[in-house]
């Protein structure tokens, strides 16, 4: 067996069982939340159930009144509304749901995404030219335009006006003659510091209800139902790996009991191409079938098939978006494998790239459109922040990936000199630069990377909710933990270990992926993906992490594991056990970055 990674065993609560008599939750739902840093009763209640009644006042985003009156101003002159968003799922939910928004409300409305590879992440001049010679207009942006000032300026001078929202951090912030509604700006509240850009623009589109009743507007049309919206609100967010916390959590677990009714057709035949069944829709069919599908079309260049399908109200358009939707996602599939390969290829042959603190790789002409994911690949295997590039014509693209302790804008910024453009999370970015630059940006980025995380990588531990007898799973204490659910960034699905497990069975399923039988007490199947390496595996005790869940087929449920990693018992690894008075993850109390 390969060696294992570090297994970190939180130690058992004392606060677990009042919490549980509290709550009448079970002991060990009880101690998971406390993991997570809810430790009160009430806390619980608000997690476990939360209430649209609990949304914080969109008016706590910074500038939202004056976005708000720009808007209204727009809507009582009927003059025409553009919304101008980011080609990936996030930006494509942004912008369907704001035009959905408008449309509802009766007031001209259409929409722009720039081509990923014309033209490039956020607000250009060209596209406000176009945008201009077509009239006077309200351009609304939604998943950028905070770090497009420039740009920006250029179209007011064209007569154009702004109100921009938009998540990502910027290296500075200050006060513009237009208003941003971001929620990493200094005034914003802490609610809101995870939102994704849709989430913003949902925000925007409540807080213009709210005045809009107040103004006596829904006397001429029907009042837009905002819980309807809430499905588009969920993909993107889940899309674009937001935490699910805090704001966010109530917005992703309301949104996904909204798709399973979507009156979006677009949404709905997505989900029957994407095989994702609308009776109960997981945050895992979000993330891995409907946002692949979404951001392959921006990947490869333009977000518009994705874009009409979200719009699309004819079930024969939508079906036919949706398949080319499909086969654009194996097409980047595809690219994504040749320039992994070739990324690999680079650093098995390079000592000093491997050796370096951040990986940074660069090749001639690869697709711009999954340097991104390829990034998320090296980070993956290095445990260390890795910047995947693409020259063209004394040009280079970058997209860079990070870990716990490397915050991505703050070092680019630190760069900045040597960068064209860059804009981002403290997890991932984007930048470009004149590729005489790329040798000088990557030694200082490996610099910076041993400044703040040392000089050797380490495997990161996997963080255990419990150490607990195998045989203790039921389909009732799995279904238990479930309603902590959806799942995500920083409410992570809660993983177990179980200690001299007998193997009873193993073998090879699918592309890799290793299949075992379990005896403890009765049978447990388990699932570990891409751990088809250590078959067999056959009458050997084991120790394994895992999360439990629940198999459904052929009109029978079982439990079965998801394995994260498993080695054999008694190998000399010990548990590590510790504790943390805050939480780990401490999602209802922490700082945000």
């Amino acid at each position: 067996m390969s060696a294992p990674r570090p297994w970190w065993v939180r130690k058992r609560s004392l606060r677990a069982a009042a919490l549980a008599a509290e709550t009448g939750l079970s002991p060990l739902l009880a101690q998971v939340l406390i993991n997570r840093g809810i430790r009160t009763a009430a806390a619980a209640r608000a997690f476990l159930e939360p209430r649209l009644t609990d949304l914080c006042d969109p008016l706590l985003l910074p500038d939202m009144k004056p976005a708000c009156d720009a808007v209204l101003e727009a809507l009582r002159s009927r003059r025409r509304i553009v919304v101008y968003g980011d080609y990936d799922a996030d930006g494509m939910t942004a912008v369907a749901l704001l035009v959905h928004f408008f449309s509802d409300l009766g007031n001209p409305v259409s929409y722009y995404i720039p081509h990923r590879l014309r033209e490039g992440y956020g607000v250009n001049p060209a596209a406000l030219e176009r945008l201009a010679k077509q009239g006077p207009a309200l351009v609304i942006t939604v998943d950028c335009g905070a770090s497009d000032e420039k740009a920006i300026r250029f179209g007011l001078r064209l007569g154009l006006d702004f109100v921009v929202t938009d998540h990502h951090q910027t290296a500075q912030d200050i006060s513009l003659p237009w208003p941003v509604v971001n929620p990493h700006r200094s005034r914003s509240h802490d609610e809101w510091r995870g939102l994704s850009g849709v989430g913003v623009a949902f925000c925007l589109a409540v807080a213009l209800r709210a005045r809009l009743r107040n103004q006596g507007w829904f006397g001429r049309v029907a009042e837009p139902d905002l819980r309807r919206y809430l499905d588009l609100v969920a993909v993107g967010t889940i899309a674009d790996r937001s935490p699910v916390d805090r704001q966010n959590r109530l917005l992703v677990k309301r949104g996904l009991e909204a798709m399973g009714e979507t009156r979006w057709v677009g949404l709905r035949t997505l989900m029957e191409v994407a095989g994702v069944s609308t009776a109960e829709p997981s945050a895992v069919d979000v993330g891995y079938r409907l946002a692949p599908r979404l951001n392959a079309a921006g990947r490869l260049g333009s977000a518009e098939p994705g874009v009409r399908a979200l719009l699309a109200r004819s079930p024969e358009i939508a079906f036919r978006l949706a398949k080319d939707l499909d086969r654009a996602n194996r097409r980047r599939q595809d690219l994504e494998r040749q320039v992994l390969e070739e990324a690999e290829s680079l650093l098995h042959r390079s000592a000093a790239l491997r050796e370096q603190r951040a990986l940074v790789v660069e090749g001639r002409g690869w697709h711009r459109g999954v340097l991104g994911i390829v990034a998320s690949r090296l980070v993956e295997r290095y445990h260390r922040p890795a910047f995947v590039l693409s020259t063209t014509d004394g040009l280079t693209v970058g997209s860079g990936r990070s870990v716990d302790g490397f915050h991505m804008v703050r070092n680019l910024g630190k760069v900045s000199h040597l960068l064209e453009k860059f804009g981002g999370h403290s997890h991932a970015a984007g930048f470009t630069l004149a590729s005489a630059g790329v040798q000088e940006f990557s030694d200082s980025l490996s610099r910076l990377a041993e400044d703040c995380l040392g000089e050797e990588p380490a495997s990161p531990p996997l963080v255990v909710d419990a150490a607990i007898p195998l045989g203790h799973w039921e389909l009732e204490s799995v279904r238990n933990l479930q309603s902590m659910a959806p799942f995500g960034e920083k409410n992570p699905e809660p993983l177990f270990c179980s200690r001299e497990v007998r193997v009873v069975a193993s073998r090879v399923v699918g592309e890799g992926h290793l299949k075992i039988s379990l005896q403890a007490g009765g049978l447990f199947d388990g699932i570990g993906f891409h751990m088809g390496a250590l078959h067999p595996l056959e009458g050997e005790l084991v120790d394994l992490v895992y999360t439990p869940d629940i198999n459904s087929w052929g009109g029978r449920e079982r439990v079965q594991l998801r394995i994260a990693d498993i080695r054999a018992a008694g190998d000399g690894e010990e548990l590590i056990f510790f504790e943390d008075p805050r939480g780990q993850f401490d999602i209802l109390g922490a700082e945000h970055e």
